[in-house]
């Protein structure tokens, strides 16, 4: 969402150093169940905009695991 990372903790309602461990160890992180439910309830949020970048960066993990 293109904020600073205090800004997202606190928009998410999280630690900043939770946010940091999600960036550190990015996709062998899994979040627990209800930190997923945050993010997931943030992404329903989202604009369109926001929601597109989200989908292409998940697109260019996966094509990368292939």
């Amino acid at each position: 969402m293109r904020m600073p990372m205090r800004a997202w903790a606190e928009h998410l309602g999280v630690s900043v150093r939770a946010v940091c461990g999600w960036e550190k160890l990015g996709g062998a992180r899994v979040p627990r169940p209800h930190m997923q439910a945050i993010l997931d309830t943030a992404l329903a949020q989202a604009d369109a905009d926001t929601q597109e970048r989200f989908r292409a960066l998940l697109d260019d993990a996966e094509a990368d695991v292939e």
